[in-house]
């Protein structure tokens, strides 16, 4: 179990990754969960570097509304 960086949650699916932001350039190493991550998509290029031996591929995948 992690608490997640965005939302501060305690979860099992969580994802290190690098995120670098498409406007600014800037990048940060985040451990998130796999909602927060999926948001963050929409944002930011993802360098994934580890996940939760739970995670599965349609966590990685953007969320459709």
């Amino acid at each position: 179990m992690i608490t997640c960086l965005g939302c501060l949650w305690q979860t099992h699916l969580w994802i290190d990754a690098t995120h670098t932001n498409r406007s600014s350039g800037a990048r940060m190493r985040l451990i998130r969960c796999s909602l927060c991550f999926a948001d963050a998509l929409d944002f930011r290029d993802c360098e994934i570097h580890a996940t939760s031996t739970t995670v599965r591929p349609h966590h990685l995948e953007r969320r459709v509304w």
